[in-house]
Formats: structure tokens, sequence, C-alpha cells
């Protein structure tokens, strides 16, 4: 969309921009250049609309429309919440208890270590929260229909986590796009660690030590100075610090970027964008047009989603660019 500015500059110039939906909106000035039919662009710059209308919840009899600072969210590990038939008593508590928004983490399918946030399928709800088999046609219908009885009847919106920068490592999803994960291939600075590795690795069995490594442990009982000193071509950085989370082992950390923006995995998350709400896990380890492609198709769905995001990118100027590209009401 286009505005032509007048030409009398003797006066403040004022445009009227009618926004439809929430969201971040990007914006720019041109004007002539020397050349005849030139054009020259100034800086991008960009505003954010508050999804205020998406906080409204009913409250029999009437809808009440709650400002962002007015929400009071309750995050519960989805997991632990049991099946579907469970969750009207859990909705009809934090009501009474008087939250306005319930924060659910990943509900999609998980991987095999069972972390919530390990996702195995980002297209389909975990089997878990619905006792027994369930047609698949009507799951997306029977999640809507538990969405809607916490807004209406208990005055609960909804908040799902979106996790876009780490997939289990079990997923389908990576036979298709074996190079979403980091190899010698696309990061060859790992070359010299995985041939220290590998090198290691195919020593252990003829030393008459196992091989394979069952608790955790069993990785912290090396001596560390002295395999360091084997390593040190590759490992010249110094310290590594493992991370000891539940799902160390069975989390594969892989970089999607371009391969999320262009493949169904967006198609998929945007469905979810029945729920009011968005909580961007990792946000500040996803590329920022990658966030903006997944938003955007959301907004389609739901113009007045919410977003809330985990965000530290350790610059106060660069957190700043991520909440106004992707349109982030809080963080």
């Amino acid at each position: 969309m286009f505005y032509r500015l007048p030409g009398n500059f003797s006066k403040p110039t004022q445009v009227d921009l009618p926004i439809s939906h929430a969201g971040a909106s990007k914006y720019w000035v041109e004007y002539d250049g020397e050349v005849p039919g030139e054009r020259v662009k100034g800086r991008e710059d960009y505003f954010n609309i508050d999804a205020t209308d998406s906080c409204g919840a009913v409250l029999s009899p009437e809808t009440v429309y709650l400002p962002l600072d007015g929400l009071a969210i309750l995050t519960v590990v989805s997991k632990r919440t049991g099946p579907v038939s469970n969750w009207r008593e859990h909705f009809a508590e934090a009501g009474d208890r008087g939250y306005t928004m319930w924060h659910w983490t990943p509900l999609q399918e998980r991987g095999s270590s069972d972390s919530p946030y390990s996702v195995k399928d980002q297209k389909h709800y975990d089997p878990s929260i619905f006792m027994g088999s369930v047609d698949p046609s009507i799951i997306d219908a029977r999640v809507k229909e538990i969405l809607r009885v916490a807004r209406e009847e208990n005055g609960l919106l909804n908040l799902t986590d979106v996790v876009l920068n780490h997939i289990a490592s079990d997923s389908p999803w990576l036979v298709d796009h074996p190079e979403a994960g980091y190899s010698p291939v696309n990061t060859p600075h790992l070359t010299p660690g995985l041939n220290s590795i590998l090198e290691f690795s195919s020593s252990v069995a003829l030393k008459g030590l196992p091989s394979q490594a069952h608790n955790m442990w069993q990785y912290y009982v090396l001596d560390v100075g002295r395999e360091k000193e084997v390593v040190k071509d590759a490992l010249e950085s110094g310290k590594i610090v493992p991370w000891s989370g539940p799902d160390v082992t069975g989390k594969s950390i892989v970089a999607p970027a371009e391969i999320v923006k262009t493949s169904s995995v967006v198609a998929g998350l945007t469905e979810l964008a029945t729920f009011d709400g968005f909580r961007i896990d990792n946000c500040h380890s996803i590329p920022a047009h990658v966030g903006v492609a997944m938003l955007d198709a959301a907004r389609l769905v739901n113009p007045d989603l919410y977003v809330c995001a985990e965000l530290f990118t350790g610059s106060e100027e660069m957190d700043l660019l991520f909440v106004q590209r992707l349109g982030i009401n809080r963080k």
C-alpha cells in the first residue's frame, strides 16, 4: 500500500493509515531520484499494534475485554494434565483462582525423550491427550471445542508454545530434511571435533571400556584434563558446559531456518492459530525472517493473535529488532 505525500512542506504532513489487524507493520519513505524514473528508498522501520481484541474472554453473561497488562497467566505442563476429558475440571479451578489465560507447553506429538519441548511431529497433537483410539479426522475439532469451553465457560484465553529452533532426534521430518541438523557438510568447523570423537569411540571397546553410555553419570567419569589434552586440536576454545536438562540425550538440536519457512512445518503450526496466543520458544535463536513468515501465516487465521517470546539476545538493540519485526506483545 503506497501513499503519495503532499508537495507542500511548509506545514506538518499527516498520513492516516487504516490498520486491519494486530501485529507488526513495516514502512518506509520513497522519493524521486536525480535520474528520471529513479526512486530512492529510505530506511525501513516498524510499528506494532497490540492484540487487544484477542484478550476478550467470555464471562457470562457478557464478554469482558482485558488489557494486556491485566492477563493472569497459568503455565501448565501439557503432558501432566491428563486426557482431554479431564481438562474441564482444570479449567474450572484455574478460573476460580482468578487466572485469565492458560499457557500450554507444546501439545504436539513428543519425541523419544518425552520432553515437553522435544516435538516429534509439528503437525499433529500428541495422542496421549485422547483416551484410547480416536479418529484422526476429528482431533482438530475436539481440540477447538475444548478451547471454546475454556474461553466461554471459564473465561480462560489459551496460549501455546511454538518451537522452531529444535526438534526431536526421532522426528520423521529429519528424514526428509537431514540438512537441518548440524553436520560437517553444512558446518565445516565441526569436522575436527567429529573426527576426534570417531577416533576416540573406535578405541573404547579395544580398551575394554563400555562403548555405550546408558546413564547420564557415565558421561562424567572421564579424566577431563586428560581427554581435553587428547582432543585439544578440536577443542581449543576451552571450557564446554553440557546442558543437563531432561532432553539432553534425546534431542537433536537443529537449525531449520529456510527449511522451516518453505516446508509444511509452518502450515502445521499455523493450525495452532486457533489458540488466542503463541509463546515463541527460543525466539532469539530463530532467524527473524522465519519467525515473520510463520506469524504472517498465523495472523491470516487469527488477526488478533497475542504473541510473547523467550527473547534474550544479549543486546537490547537486537531484542528490539525482534519485537518490531515479529510484532511481539510481551517478552
